[in-house]
């Protein structure tokens, strides 16, 4: 979970921990970057606008270093959205608006990663 807001960011990783999943959070997108290199996670759920990158940017060096890697952006904005499409053609995402509830990230998640058997 890369999220700059504290609370939604740990909200969203007790939603999924909830729902049987591991989530570790970063808050910003250098350190998304190098947890993403330290190793490459099931699926990213990623802000769309970050203090220091925008997500799309992060989403895109993901993909390029571990392609195929599923990605939920969460956001109240969509403008920085309106293009990715055709901007990386084989990244794999989808768009969740803040707030979301817990049953929509589940869902969203659950679209690329099974949910787990508890």
């Amino acid at each position: 979970m890369v999220e700059d807001d504290p609370t939604v960011k740990q909200t969203a990783c007790r939603f999924l921990t909830q729902a049987g999943y591991a989530c570790g959070g970063v808050g910003n997108a250098m350190a998304a970057l190098t947890a993403i290199e330290a190793g490459r996670p099931d699926v990213l759920v990623l802000d769309v606008r970050l203090p220091d990158l925008p997500g799309t940017e992060v989403a895109f060096r993901a993909q390029d270093s571990h392609p195929g890697i599923p990605v939920v952006f969460v956001s109240a904005y969509t403008v920085e959205l309106s293009n990715l499409p055709y901007a990386h053609a084989n990244l794999r995402w989808q768009f969740l608006p803040k707030p979301f509830t817990s049953d929509q990230l589940v869902t969203a998640v659950s679209r690329f990663v099974p949910p787990p058997i508890i």
